[in-house]
């Protein structure tokens, strides 16, 4: 809690600045010399959203925690000016990207994290179904089922069965070691 908390007042102090200093800017500006200030709002950002990328890449756990609150407080503090000035607006669209990225990537970190165990089980019995040849099947069918006097469909569903159980009881036993 203590990490979210001192992102937020984080983000709060760098965030909300640069939109005050972007409105006084386009104040004072009133049509003067709007290449100047287009340049000193691209160096300034590019310089912004790269020392935003150093501060995540500085503690991979909460990246792309930081990262998704900053771009969105980004966007939040400029949704007025990026509607007037267009370089404000390629900057708001760039955040927008970077934010729809690092919520990708921190929902599937989340989904990973939640059903790892799974996924790896699911796996194991894919790997299982390619390694495990009919012949042993049949073996551990042979001996352990009766398939006699005619029964040829009870036999097929007994096969896929016990098959079913050969994988199921490997992949629990490579989860356990």
């Amino acid at each position: 809690m203590r990490i979210g908390k001192q992102l937020h007042e984080n983000r709060k102090a760098a965030e909300l600045p640069f939109a005050t200093l972007a409105t006084r800017m386009e104040q004072y500006i009133q049509g003067q010399s709007r290449d100047l200030v287009d340049r000193a709002y691209t160096k300034f950002v590019t310089v912004m959203f790269a020392t935003l990328d150093k501060i995540a890449q500085s503690d991979p756990k909460y990246a792309d925690i930081l990262l998704l609150e900053n771009y969105a407080a980004f966007q939040n503090s400029l949704y007025d000016l990026a509607n007037v000035v267009p370089t404000l607006a390629k900057f708001y669209h760039q955040a927008s990207e970077a934010y729809e990225q690092a919520c990708t990537r921190f929902i599937n970190s989340i989904i990973l994290y939640q059903f790892e165990r799974l996924f790896q089980f699911s796996r194991r019995i894919e790997d299982l179904m390619y390694t495990i040849t009919p012949e042993e099947v049949h073996r551990y069918h042979s001996s352990s089922l009766d398939c006699q006097n005619g029964f040829a469909q009870s036999c097929e569903i007994k096969s896929i069965w016990g098959m079913t159980q050969i994988v199921v009881k490997e992949c629990l036993e490579q989860l356990d070691e």
